[in-house]
């Protein structure tokens, strides 16, 4: 839904008001502002003083002779509807992560509508009891609030409801370079340090009282969720890793969004400076995939959020894949494109396909920058670590042809071996 900036205000606050009013979803909105400026958060408001967004629950105004456009993101229930038709009735993994996303945004009709499916089908998987679980009991307390409100006064958490923007799915059309390109949110960056974080380094972890309340309400039979008066009374004044550390052995999957990791994981730390000196001076570059050449693989150059473009980008490179091998293979790392591809051609095992302009980074595989790489590589998580995100690999322009640049003697691309599919497992975490 697009609201050119030329609407006459009532037909504008008509337009915003419907959609608002719409009793089961919250929308998000997407504001572009004249300068170029775009901004991303719930749409509270749009009248004489302008649009009202509320951005990370801070309602901010965006004056009317700034506003460029508005454009509101699909209802939780439109994308409910479109991911829900992608998904076999019979891929656990992929419909539990559904139902975690519907959770997650307070759609707890839709939710509980797909966890009873699932408890057909997948009768005897604890997670799928465990989810529906604590689905039953949100929608308990809603009714409780609902009873306990006064006379006429709406019903917190209305069925399905959407209290916070929901997180829109990326749908690049073309080059996603500049202010285009489909960044992380802050839950996305949050998700991945949830999964490559380790309590025993101690990193600063928020985890709201309300958490903790319902992992001992929800998993009060696990070993390592505290029982006694004393020891909850310890559990909650200690440190935040330390209750993290208790939620990942109790694997409370549903309760990982409403914590808070303020740290970056190693993982993220050490990758921090291989994007700095390789990836955006290299294959991130303005002139190969970092700008409209980019074809199919892309990476961010978007300084919106310094934080969220790094997240994004080792996203995009840790998912990418293609029917001979990974960009990161955390199994053979010195198969990893993201090596291989930076090698002279007559040194890579599978050269960098020949584009116009292409140059090799490294003078050989024992370039400091390389091992480095490939050490950093070499340390990530095995087997591959599967985040419960959803994002769309951003696509760009295709580049233009040009003549092989390998020598006739480079070593040939293995024959294709077979795709590595994930088990069909919920997360490791």
């Amino acid at each position: 839904m697009r609201i050119p900036a030329r609407t006459p205000r009532w037909l504008a606050l008509i337009i915003v008001g419907l959609a608002l009013a719409a009793p089961a979803f919250a929308r998000e909105g997407n504001l572009t502002l004249k300068d170029g400026r775009t901004f991303t958060g719930e749409v509270v408001a749009d009248d004489e003083k302008g649009v009202t967004l509320r951005i990370s629950g801070i309602p901010v105004v965006f004056g009317r002779a700034d506003v460029d456009t508005l454009t509101l993101t699909q209802t939780i229930q439109e994308q409910y509807t479109e991911r829900r038709a992608k998904i076999g009735d019979d891929d656990l993994e992929r419909r539990y992560g559904l139902t975690y996303w519907l959770y997650e945004h307070k759609a707890y009709d839709l939710a509980q509508r797909e966890i009873a499916d699932m408890l057909k089908r997948f009768p005897n998987d604890e997670s799928v009891h465990r989810l529906k679980n604590s689905i039953d009991q949100k929608l308990k307390l809603i009714d409780e609030q609902a009873k306990a409100a006064k006379p006429g006064a709406p019903a917190a958490g209305a069925s399905g409801a959407a209290t916070k923007p929901a997180v829109a799915k990326p749908r690049p059309t073309g080059p996603v370079t500049g202010t285009k390109f489909p960044l992380f949110s802050d839950e996305q960056v949050n998700a991945i340090r949830l999964y490559d974080i380790e309590p025993d380094n101690k990193p600063r972890v928020e985890v709201p009282s309300d958490v903790i309340d319902m992992l001992f309400r929800d998993y009060s039979a696990v070993d390592a969720v505290p029982r006694g008066q004393k020891e909850r009374v310890d559990f909650r004044r200690a440190p935040g890793y330390e209750q993290l550390r208790v939620i990942f052995a109790a694997k409370a999957r549903e309760l990982y969004p409403m914590v808070r990791v303020l740290d970056d994981p190693v993982p993220l730390v050490e990758y921090r400076q291989i994007q700095q000196r390789y990836v955006l001076n290299y294959c991130g570059a303005a002139q190969c995939h970092g700008g409209d050449s980019a074809h199919k693989f892309v990476l961010a150059r978007d300084d919106r959020s310094a934080e969220r473009m790094l997240y994004t980008n080792y996203y995009i490179l840790y998912q990418y894949q293609d029917a001979l091998g990974y960009m990161i293979d955390v199994d053979q790392p010195d198969k990893s494109y993201l090596l291989q591809y930076g090698l002279p051609a007559d040194q890579a095992a599978t050269p960098h396909p020949a584009v116009r302009g292409y140059t090799s980074f490294f003078r050989s595989a024992n370039d400091t920058v390389f091992q480095g790489t490939r050490n950093w590589i070499a340390g990530l998580t095995r087997p591959r670590q599967r985040y419960p995100i959803e994002y769309e690999l951003p696509t760009g322009a295709k580049p233009a042809a040009t003549p092989a640049l390998a020598p006739a003697s480079a070593p040939k691309p293995a024959a294709p071996k077979p795709m590595v599919v994930a088990p069909t497992t919920a997360p490791s975490r």
